[in-house]
């Protein structure tokens, strides 16, 4: 450290997804994130969760040691919430708030953050729509007034929440050495399986909500599999629809052949044991043979 800073201090970052700490890519952004700004050790970072979390991802964040706060009641009780986190960051003195999600909502927490006196207020956009498009639309004026920087995970996304105003994209970074395939891992998570060397295999990774559109992937699944009786589709990650798949697969006798792995934190070292991987099944057309 140059002489005449001996006494800095770490600067504080709060990182809040409005979604909660879960399976998803926001998380998955916030950690690797985290974990890459705390490596020169001259920056703090805590995530606030505004539901419960699985005991899963509490013992991940500890393991990593990722200061982790939960404060519920942000969809039950707003007004409540509001004050619990604006206690919260005013006590802590953080120097930054990092607020994630996909609407103009995320002005509860920006508020919170410029009532506690935090001078850094980040907006990040990680979508292009949201299921509460009214209350959207009529917290926009406050939110693109109160936050200070605006972060995007992409042009559409940028565009989505903050229109013509300025923005930055940040794409979502992902060590690639980890990501290189192995025969060692495909044979071991094959065998864990008990799927055949043979064996066509598609995974998919994601949370079972509606943008990944598991039950097209399913359909699609369906279809290769009558045309490669030989085939398996590996299902990695939880969500709320995702009984409503399990249940498809029932339906369509694909239980043996359907794997759900849920969620874990090697997912680089499944992903050698696949032969196809979907990221996002969008497609209404869809030819694979």
């Amino acid at each position: 450290m140059e002489k005449g800073n001996k006494f800095k201090q770490k600067i504080k970052i709060l990182h809040i997804p409005t979604s909660g700490v879960n399976a998803g890519g926001i998380t998955k952004f916030i950690i690797d994130t985290m974990t890459e700004m705390q490596i020169d050790n001259e920056v703090s970072c805590y995530i606030l969760s505004p539901y419960k979390v699985s005991p899963f991802f509490k013992k991940l964040l500890k393991q990593s040691n990722k200061s982790l706060i939960v404060i519920e009641g942000r969809s039950k009780n707003p007004v409540g919430y509001f004050f619990k986190i604006l206690n919260y960051i005013k006590k802590n003195n953080f120097d930054i708030v990092h607020v994630h999600g996909s609407s103009s909502l995320m002005a509860v927490e920006i508020l919170a953050a410029k009532a506690a006196g935090v001078q850094v207020r980040i907006a990040h956009s990680h979508n292009t729509t949201c299921s509460h498009k009214f209350l959207n639309n009529m917290l926009k004026p406050v939110f693109l007034k109160n936050k200070t920087h605006a972060l995007a995970c992409s042009q559409e996304a940028g565009k989505w929440l903050f229109g013509s105003k300025n923005f930055e994209v940040i794409h979502n970074g992902i060590d690639l050495k980890k990501f290189e395939f192995s025969n060692l891992n495909r044979s071991a998570i094959r065998s864990k399986l008990g799927i055949e060397k043979d064996t066509f295999v598609i995974g998919h990774v994601g949370h079972f909500n509606y943008q990944k559109n598991h039950e097209f992937l399913v359909d699609v699944f369906k279809k290769i599999e009558q045309k490669r009786p030989n085939s398996a589709l590996i299902l990695i990650g939880t969500g709320k629809l995702e009984n409503k798949i399990r249940a498809q697969v029932e339906q369509l006798h694909l239980n043996e052949k359907v794997f759900f792995i849920g969620n874990i934190d090697d997912v680089y070292k499944w992903l050698s044991a696949m032969d196809v991987f979907f990221y996002l099944v969008g497609l209404k057309d869809f030819r694979l043979f």
